[in-house]
């Protein structure tokens, strides 16, 4: 989203955050643990919460694959048009190859 937004492609910038926002909007997973924990900051004390929180634990795993899935998806497209901002983008081609390397270790399906 950040590389987008700063490479030029402020649409495609503006899209990705706006995936990232909706998928998880009302069960955010990490907002929904530090508020069922009473405003708890301290991950060591925030284990086996599956029993306690079942549906913000089945449901946070759920925001990720937008962005997973292969082609035809809107995690793809998103994906595909940072990296053609970053192709395009004149000052320098790094950006580029470093966003094709990050986009190399997600996993698809």
């Amino acid at each position: 989203m950040m590389a987008g937004l700063g490479l030029g492609g402020v649409a495609v910038g503006m899209f990705t955050s706006s995936l990232t926002l909706l998928q998880g909007a009302p069960l955010h997973g990490a907002g929904s643990v530090i508020h069922g924990t009473h405003e708890e900051q301290d991950i060591r004390r925030m284990g086996g919460l599956k029993s306690d929180m079942p549906l913000t634990s089945s449901l946070t795993p759920s925001a990720c694959w937008p962005l997973r899935l292969p082609a035809l998806f809107s995690g793809f497209w998103s994906k595909d048009g940072i990296l053609e901002a970053a192709q395009h983008w004149t000052v320098a081609k790094a950006p580029f190859y470093m966003l094709v390397f990050g986009a190399l270790l997600t996993p698809s399906i």
